[in-house]
């Protein structure tokens, strides 16, 4: 069921999601929050946008090509979802603005734009890259899982802020905040590494957490071993 919002914005105004993340793997947690925020907030179109390396400069397990490779075969026939390589093929630091600099021009003024981010990424916004340039170029949906960081912990005093005036509906171009409680997901890739470095092949826990596609992939590249 698609929510009914009194306030529809007209269909030419296109509102488009970017989820940024490792996506080391990427596993049907992420794909579940995507669908959520989609229907949600009306999205026309969701772009899963890995990144180079976690913010902290840890290196991911998985390589660049891996991980798009998964991302692909985790969105294969699902026309709302594609992947954006951009921060990828970018040689050194690749920094969120950036990317949001780079879609806002090719989406143009009048796009509503949402970047996708976890709590946990969130309590640490104020330390990336000009953050609050990214509130000019987009709207953030902060998704906060169950038994994962709250929202409303975070104290930091310009997130703060911008929690407190979180909106439920979306609807401008830029600078809203909304935060997207999603129900409990037992699962992430941390402990989805730690289950593919055991070579639990059995684990029930992939085989529940993750598309079969990219799980065949995982185990003809050897990725986790």
């Amino acid at each position: 069921m698609m929510p009914a919002h009194s306030h529809h914005t007209t269909a030419s105004i296109k509102r488009i999601g970017v989820f940024g993340g490792t996506f080391d793997p990427v596993h049907l947690g992420h794909m579940g929050s995507a669908k959520a925020l989609l229907a949600a907030q009306n999205l026309d179109q969701i772009y899963f946008m890995p990144c180079q390396q976690h913010p902290h400069d840890k290196q991911p397990m998985a390589n660049a090509e891996q991980r798009l490779a998964m991302l692909n075969l985790a969105v294969q026939g699902q026309s709302s979802f594609s992947v954006d390589d951009r921060e990828l093929a970018r040689s050194g630091k690749s920094f969120t603005v950036d990317s949001l600099i780079d879609i806002r021009e090719e989406v143009g003024e009048q796009a509503v734009l949402i970047f996708l981010l976890g709590s946990d990424a969130f309590a640490e916004f104020h330390r990336w890259q000009r953050w609050e340039t990214i509130f000019s170029l987009a709207n953030v949906a902060v998704i906060e899982r169950a038994n994962a960081q709250s929202v409303q912990a975070i104290e930091t005093v310009g997130l703060k802020q911008k929690i407190n005036q979180a909106v439920d509906f979306v609807d401008a171009p830029c600078g809203q905040m909304t935060i997207a409680s999603l129900p409990p997901y037992p699962v992430s890739s941390t402990l989805l590494r730690e289950q593919l470095l055991q070579a639990s092949a059995s684990s029930s826990l992939l085989t529940e957490f993750m598309s079969p596609q990219v799980l065949d992939y995982i185990y003809q590249q050897h990725i986790y071993r």
